[in-house]
């Protein structure tokens, strides 16, 4: 496999994991706890790929973004033991 072809699928899975976090927030698929190890799974292998991929994003700040969401999620999940429910209120 070439770099590119594992760059191409890590950012697929992540695309899919982020959806499916995004569905089970709101209890559309799979059970509604669960958004919370796909989300941390999806920012885990962001990470990966920021870090392995570094020229991956073209633009500085789409990876100041997602480095920002990562952080996001890494402090709402693991050190906060909740997600600010106040940002995605109905």
């Amino acid at each position: 496999m070439t770099p590119k072809t594992i760059k191409s699928l890590a950012f697929i899975i992540m695309l899919v994991f982020g959806i499916l976090a995004a569905l089970c927030m709101k209890d559309l698929v799979l059970a509604s706890a669960s958004w919370q190890d796909l989300a941390l799974i999806t920012a885990i292998l962001s990470t990966l790929c920021l870090i392995i991929f570094p020229r991956s994003l073209a633009m500085f700040f789409n990876k100041a973004g997602a480095i920002a969401v990562n952080l996001i999620i890494y402090y709402s999940i693991l050190f906060n033991g909740h997600w600010p429910s106040v940002m995605f209120e109905d």
